[in-house]
Protein backbone atom coordinates (compact mmCIF):
# COMPACT_ATOMS: atom_id res chain seq x y z
CA UNK A 1 0.00 0.00 0.00
CA UNK A 2 2.83 2.38 -0.52
CA UNK A 3 2.11 3.49 -3.77
CA UNK A 4 -1.30 1.74 -5.50
CA UNK A 5 -4.21 0.48 -3.84
CA UNK A 6 -7.73 0.02 -5.12
CA UNK A 7 -10.49 -0.20 -3.03
CA UNK A 8 -14.44 -1.37 -4.56
CA UNK A 9 -17.19 -1.53 -2.38
CA UNK A 10 -20.47 -2.68 -4.10
CA UNK A 11 -23.89 -3.17 -1.89
CA UNK A 12 -26.68 -1.82 -4.26
CA UNK A 13 -24.62 1.28 -5.27
CA UNK A 14 -21.28 0.20 -5.66
CA UNK A 15 -18.00 2.68 -4.85
CA UNK A 16 -14.75 2.77 -6.57
CA UNK A 17 -11.16 4.05 -5.36
CA UNK A 18 -7.98 4.00 -6.58
CA UNK A 19 -4.95 5.74 -5.13
CA UNK A 20 -1.71 5.44 -7.14
CA UNK A 21 2.04 6.97 -6.51
CA UNK A 22 2.06 8.66 -3.13
CA UNK A 23 0.73 11.37 -5.27
CA UNK A 24 -2.15 10.91 -7.25
CA UNK A 25 -5.98 9.86 -6.18
CA UNK A 26 -9.62 8.73 -7.94
CA UNK A 27 -12.27 7.84 -6.32
CA UNK A 28 -15.82 7.23 -7.95
CA UNK A 29 -19.03 6.54 -6.59
CA UNK A 30 -22.00 5.13 -8.57
CA UNK A 31 -25.45 4.78 -6.61
CA UNK A 32 -28.25 6.93 -7.96
CA UNK A 33 -26.16 9.81 -7.92
CA UNK A 34 -22.27 8.82 -8.82
CA UNK A 35 -19.09 10.88 -7.57
CA UNK A 36 -15.94 11.35 -8.75
CA UNK A 37 -13.03 12.45 -7.17
CA UNK A 38 -9.26 13.20 -8.54
CA UNK A 39 -6.34 14.27 -6.67
CA UNK A 40 -2.77 14.96 -8.43
CA UNK A 41 0.52 16.34 -7.89
CA UNK A 42 0.48 16.85 -3.98
CA UNK A 43 -1.53 20.54 -4.91
CA UNK A 44 -4.00 20.06 -6.73
CA UNK A 45 -7.27 18.18 -6.30
CA UNK A 46 -10.71 17.94 -8.24
CA UNK A 47 -13.79 16.18 -7.29
CA UNK A 48 -17.02 16.43 -8.54
CA UNK A 49 -20.56 14.89 -7.27
CA UNK A 50 -23.72 14.93 -9.56
CA UNK A 51 -26.76 13.40 -8.39
CA UNK A 52 -29.79 16.10 -8.69
CA UNK A 53 -27.68 18.47 -7.41
CA UNK A 54 -24.31 18.54 -8.44
CA UNK A 55 -21.22 19.68 -6.73
CA UNK A 56 -17.72 20.53 -7.87
CA UNK A 57 -14.12 21.17 -5.68
CA UNK A 58 -11.12 21.87 -7.23
CA UNK A 59 -8.31 22.64 -4.98
CA UNK A 60 -4.87 24.19 -6.37
CA UNK A 61 -1.85 25.29 -5.07
CA UNK A 62 -2.83 27.32 -2.06
CA UNK A 63 -5.87 27.95 -3.06
CA UNK A 64 -9.11 26.48 -3.20
CA UNK A 65 -12.49 26.74 -5.19
CA UNK A 66 -15.72 24.95 -4.59
CA UNK A 67 -19.02 25.24 -5.74
CA UNK A 68 -21.81 23.47 -5.36
CA UNK A 69 -25.07 23.98 -7.58
CA UNK A 70 -28.55 22.72 -6.89
CA UNK A 71 -29.87 25.52 -5.02
CA UNK A 72 -26.54 27.30 -5.50
CA UNK A 73 -23.39 28.42 -3.85
CA UNK A 74 -20.01 29.75 -4.31
CA UNK A 75 -17.03 29.66 -2.10
CA UNK A 76 -13.67 30.79 -2.81
CA UNK A 77 -10.69 30.73 -0.42
CA UNK A 78 -6.96 31.67 -0.83
CA UNK A 79 -4.79 32.69 2.06
CA UNK A 80 -3.49 32.08 5.23
CA UNK A 81 -6.91 30.78 7.34
CA UNK A 82 -10.55 30.98 7.33
CA UNK A 83 -13.62 29.30 9.10
CA UNK A 84 -17.08 29.77 8.23
CA UNK A 85 -20.06 27.78 8.98
CA UNK A 86 -23.52 28.17 8.63
CA UNK A 87 -26.32 26.55 9.61
CA UNK A 88 -30.51 26.72 9.04
CA UNK A 89 -30.71 30.11 10.74
CA UNK A 90 -27.21 30.43 12.57
CA UNK A 91 -23.98 31.05 11.15
CA UNK A 92 -20.88 31.31 12.30
CA UNK A 93 -17.56 33.25 10.65
CA UNK A 94 -14.00 32.70 12.38
CA UNK A 95 -11.09 34.24 9.87
CA UNK A 96 -7.72 34.06 11.35
CA UNK A 97 -4.82 36.02 9.37
CA UNK A 98 -2.44 36.98 12.45
CA UNK A 99 -4.92 37.85 14.15
CA UNK A 100 -8.14 36.35 13.95
CA UNK A 101 -11.91 37.26 14.03
CA UNK A 102 -14.80 35.53 15.09
CA UNK A 103 -18.54 36.19 14.18
CA UNK A 104 -21.76 34.56 14.73
CA UNK A 105 -25.20 35.59 13.41
CA UNK A 106 -28.30 33.98 14.81
CA UNK A 107 -31.98 33.62 13.51
CA UNK A 108 -34.13 36.75 15.10
CA UNK A 109 -32.67 37.36 18.47
CA UNK A 110 -29.32 38.65 19.03
CA UNK A 111 -26.23 38.48 18.37
CA UNK A 112 -22.75 39.67 20.67
CA UNK A 113 -19.05 39.94 19.30
CA UNK A 114 -16.01 41.25 20.70
CA UNK A 115 -12.69 41.09 19.20
CA UNK A 116 -9.68 42.07 20.65
CA UNK A 117 -6.01 42.63 20.40
CA UNK A 118 -4.45 39.70 18.46
CA UNK A 119 -4.30 36.95 21.59
CA UNK A 120 -7.79 37.22 23.48
CA UNK A 121 -11.43 36.87 22.48
CA UNK A 122 -14.48 36.34 23.76
CA UNK A 123 -18.29 35.37 22.52
CA UNK A 124 -21.15 34.82 24.08
CA UNK A 125 -24.23 34.46 22.25
CA UNK A 126 -27.95 33.33 24.07
CA UNK A 127 -31.46 33.39 22.22
CA UNK A 128 -32.88 30.17 23.46
CA UNK A 129 -30.13 27.94 24.05
CA UNK A 130 -26.89 29.98 24.62
CA UNK A 131 -23.19 29.62 23.63
CA UNK A 132 -19.76 30.60 25.30
CA UNK A 133 -16.87 30.87 23.54
CA UNK A 134 -13.55 31.96 24.96
CA UNK A 135 -10.21 31.82 23.06
CA UNK A 136 -6.83 33.39 24.98
CA UNK A 137 -3.54 34.13 24.38
CA UNK A 138 -3.10 31.98 21.20
CA UNK A 139 -2.94 29.07 22.62
CA UNK A 140 -6.24 28.15 25.17
CA UNK A 141 -9.96 28.54 23.98
CA UNK A 142 -12.95 27.03 25.66
CA UNK A 143 -16.27 26.81 24.10
CA UNK A 144 -19.31 25.77 25.91
CA UNK A 145 -22.39 25.08 23.91
CA UNK A 146 -25.72 24.28 26.20
CA UNK A 147 -29.36 24.15 24.46
CA UNK A 148 -31.18 21.01 25.48
CA UNK A 149 -27.86 18.89 24.39
CA UNK A 150 -24.74 20.71 25.82
CA UNK A 151 -20.95 21.14 24.22
CA UNK A 152 -18.13 21.41 25.89
CA UNK A 153 -14.57 21.99 23.94
CA UNK A 154 -11.43 23.11 25.28
CA UNK A 155 -8.16 23.23 23.89
CA UNK A 156 -5.18 24.21 25.38
CA UNK A 157 -1.79 25.05 25.05
CA UNK A 158 -1.06 23.97 21.48
CA UNK A 159 -1.00 19.97 22.44
CA UNK A 160 -3.98 19.00 24.14
CA UNK A 161 -8.04 19.46 23.38
CA UNK A 162 -10.66 18.14 24.95
CA UNK A 163 -14.42 17.89 23.61
CA UNK A 164 -17.52 16.34 25.14
CA UNK A 165 -21.05 17.01 23.29
CA UNK A 166 -23.54 15.48 25.75
CA UNK A 167 -27.26 15.46 24.19
CA UNK A 168 -29.35 12.13 24.43
CA UNK A 169 -26.23 10.42 22.80
CA UNK A 170 -22.93 12.24 24.17
CA UNK A 171 -19.45 12.46 22.49
CA UNK A 172 -16.00 12.94 24.14
CA UNK A 173 -12.66 13.38 22.27
CA UNK A 174 -9.51 13.93 23.79
CA UNK A 175 -6.35 14.80 22.24
CA UNK A 176 -3.10 15.25 24.17
CA UNK A 177 0.71 15.86 23.38
CA UNK A 178 0.85 15.99 19.84
CA UNK A 179 0.67 12.30 19.77
CA UNK A 180 -1.99 10.36 20.98
CA UNK A 181 -6.26 10.93 20.74
CA UNK A 182 -9.09 9.37 22.03
CA UNK A 183 -12.44 9.59 21.18
CA UNK A 184 -15.93 8.18 22.17
CA UNK A 185 -19.13 8.50 21.38
CA UNK A 186 -21.82 6.65 22.54
CA UNK A 187 -25.68 7.29 21.61
CA UNK A 188 -27.30 4.17 21.18
CA UNK A 189 -24.24 2.37 19.08
CA UNK A 190 -21.10 4.32 20.42
CA UNK A 191 -18.09 4.28 18.63
CA UNK A 192 -14.17 4.24 20.61
CA UNK A 193 -11.39 5.35 18.49
CA UNK A 194 -7.98 5.54 20.32
CA UNK A 195 -4.83 6.53 17.78
CA UNK A 196 -1.14 6.76 19.97
CA UNK A 197 2.39 7.50 19.17
CA UNK A 198 1.66 8.54 15.75
CA UNK A 199 1.97 4.79 14.27
CA UNK A 200 -1.12 2.83 15.52
CA UNK A 201 -4.74 3.46 15.44
CA UNK A 202 -7.83 1.46 16.92
CA UNK A 203 -11.65 2.08 16.37
CA UNK A 204 -14.13 0.50 17.08
CA UNK A 205 -17.84 1.15 15.96
CA UNK A 206 -20.61 -0.82 17.65
CA UNK A 207 -24.25 0.11 17.39
CA UNK A 208 -26.74 -2.80 15.41
CA UNK A 209 -23.63 -3.36 13.04
CA UNK A 210 -20.50 -3.01 14.53
CA UNK A 211 -16.88 -1.97 12.79
CA UNK A 212 -13.21 -2.62 13.71
CA UNK A 213 -10.65 -0.88 12.10
CA UNK A 214 -7.24 -1.23 13.07
CA UNK A 215 -4.00 0.21 11.95
CA UNK A 216 -0.81 0.14 13.18
CA UNK A 217 3.14 0.76 12.82
CA UNK A 218 3.11 3.15 9.20
CA UNK A 219 2.51 -0.12 6.93
CA UNK A 220 -0.18 -2.42 7.82
CA UNK A 221 -3.79 -1.84 7.83
CA UNK A 222 -6.83 -4.25 8.70
CA UNK A 223 -10.82 -3.22 7.60
CA UNK A 224 -13.52 -4.99 8.89
CA UNK A 225 -16.88 -3.70 7.78
CA UNK A 226 -19.95 -4.97 9.24
CA UNK A 227 -23.92 -4.16 8.62
CA UNK A 228 -24.62 -3.23 5.50
CA UNK A 229 -24.39 0.95 5.60
CA UNK A 230 -21.46 2.49 6.55
CA UNK A 231 -17.68 1.70 6.09
CA UNK A 232 -14.36 3.84 7.10
CA UNK A 233 -11.09 3.50 5.07
CA UNK A 234 -8.00 4.83 5.98
CA UNK A 235 -4.74 5.01 3.96
CA UNK A 236 -1.88 6.15 5.77
CA UNK A 237 1.71 6.29 3.91
CA UNK A 238 3.54 9.62 4.79
CA UNK A 239 -0.33 11.33 3.87
CA UNK A 240 -3.00 9.65 4.81
CA UNK A 241 -6.64 9.52 3.62
CA UNK A 242 -9.78 8.23 5.47
CA UNK A 243 -13.30 7.74 3.90
CA UNK A 244 -16.28 6.91 5.54
CA UNK A 245 -19.47 6.48 3.36
CA UNK A 246 -22.20 6.21 5.70
CA UNK A 247 -26.21 4.83 5.19
CA UNK A 248 -27.17 6.06 1.36
CA UNK A 249 -27.22 10.32 1.89
CA UNK A 250 -23.83 10.88 3.98
CA UNK A 251 -19.72 10.62 2.98
CA UNK A 252 -16.67 11.57 4.66
CA UNK A 253 -13.94 12.05 3.05
CA UNK A 254 -10.53 13.07 4.73
CA UNK A 255 -7.15 13.35 3.33
CA UNK A 256 -4.27 14.42 5.80
CA UNK A 257 -0.55 14.98 3.73
CA UNK A 258 0.69 17.96 5.64
CA UNK A 259 -2.37 19.72 5.01
CA UNK A 260 -5.27 17.56 5.24
CA UNK A 261 -9.32 17.40 3.91
CA UNK A 262 -12.38 16.56 5.17
CA UNK A 263 -15.04 16.80 3.00
CA UNK A 264 -18.86 15.50 4.14
CA UNK A 265 -21.71 15.60 2.62
CA UNK A 266 -25.06 14.91 4.39
CA UNK A 267 -28.42 14.27 3.74
CA UNK A 268 -29.31 15.82 0.04
CA UNK A 269 -28.72 19.41 1.51
CA UNK A 270 -26.00 20.02 3.66
CA UNK A 271 -22.37 19.48 3.15
CA UNK A 272 -18.96 20.34 5.28
CA UNK A 273 -15.57 20.74 3.74
CA UNK A 274 -12.76 21.00 6.25
CA UNK A 275 -9.28 22.20 4.29
CA UNK A 276 -6.14 22.35 6.94
CA UNK A 277 -2.88 23.19 5.76
CA UNK A 278 -1.07 25.54 7.76
CA UNK A 279 -4.67 27.87 7.70
CA UNK A 280 -7.46 25.93 7.59
CA UNK A 281 -10.76 26.13 6.42
CA UNK A 282 -14.06 25.16 7.17
CA UNK A 283 -17.45 25.65 4.68
CA UNK A 284 -20.74 24.40 6.19
CA UNK A 285 -23.40 24.90 3.54
CA UNK A 286 -26.94 23.93 4.81
CA UNK A 287 -30.49 23.96 3.19
CA UNK A 288 -32.58 25.61 0.79
CA UNK A 289 -32.10 29.34 0.19
CA UNK A 290 -28.32 29.89 -1.26
CA UNK A 291 -24.95 31.43 0.17
CA UNK A 292 -22.03 33.46 -1.35
CA UNK A 293 -18.90 33.38 0.51
CA UNK A 294 -15.85 35.00 -1.39
CA UNK A 295 -12.18 35.28 0.65
CA UNK A 296 -9.72 36.81 -0.90
CA UNK A 297 -5.83 37.32 -0.56
CA UNK A 298 -5.00 38.04 2.56
CA UNK A 299 -6.85 41.47 3.22
CA UNK A 300 -10.56 41.28 2.22
CA UNK A 301 -13.44 39.18 2.41
CA UNK A 302 -16.81 38.93 1.48
CA UNK A 303 -19.93 37.10 2.70
CA UNK A 304 -23.43 37.16 1.30
CA UNK A 305 -26.12 35.02 2.23
CA UNK A 306 -29.81 35.51 1.59
CA UNK A 307 -32.69 33.78 2.25
CA UNK A 308 -35.70 35.03 3.59
CA UNK A 309 -33.32 37.78 5.25
CA UNK A 310 -30.13 38.24 3.61
CA UNK A 311 -26.81 39.69 5.30
CA UNK A 312 -23.79 40.77 3.83
CA UNK A 313 -20.06 40.70 5.36
CA UNK A 314 -16.89 41.85 4.41
CA UNK A 315 -13.66 41.57 5.93
CA UNK A 316 -10.84 44.70 4.46
CA UNK A 317 -7.39 45.06 4.78
CA UNK A 318 -6.43 43.96 8.34
CA UNK A 319 -8.01 46.95 9.61
CA UNK A 320 -11.92 46.91 9.21
CA UNK A 321 -14.89 44.87 9.13
CA UNK A 322 -18.48 45.53 7.90
CA UNK A 323 -20.78 42.90 8.92
CA UNK A 324 -24.62 44.11 7.64
CA UNK A 325 -27.88 42.03 8.33
CA UNK A 326 -30.53 43.27 6.85
CA UNK A 327 -34.18 41.67 7.37
CA UNK A 328 -36.82 43.65 8.60
CA UNK A 329 -34.49 45.38 10.82
CA UNK A 330 -30.82 45.81 10.00
CA UNK A 331 -27.13 45.50 11.05
CA UNK A 332 -23.85 47.09 10.74
CA UNK A 333 -21.46 45.83 12.81
CA UNK A 334 -17.63 47.04 12.27
CA UNK A 335 -14.57 45.04 13.81
CA UNK A 336 -14.44 47.04 17.14
CA UNK A 337 -18.21 45.68 18.06
CA UNK A 338 -20.21 49.00 17.51
CA UNK A 339 -23.36 48.60 15.62
CA UNK A 340 -25.38 50.89 14.27
CA UNK A 341 -28.63 50.82 11.97
CA UNK A 342 -28.23 50.92 8.43
CA UNK A 343 -31.72 51.86 8.04
CA UNK A 344 -32.93 49.14 6.21
CA UNK A 345 -36.58 48.74 7.66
Amino acid sequence: MEEGMIMERDGGEGMIMERDGGEGMLMERDGGEGMLMERDGGEGMIMERDGGEGMIMERDGEGMIMERDGEGMIMERDGEGMIMERDGEGMIMERDGGEGMIMDRDGGEGMIMERDGGEGMIMERDGGEGMIMERDGGEGMIMERDGGEGMIMERDGGEGMIMERDGGEGMIMERDGGEGMIMERDGGEGMIMERDGGEGMIMERDGGEGMIMERDGGEGMIMERDGGEGMIMERDGGEGMIMERDGGEGMIMERDGGEGMIMERDGGEGMIMERDGGEGMIMERDGGEGMIMERDGGEGMIMERDGGEGMIMERDGGEGMIMERDGGEGMIMDRWGREEDNGAG
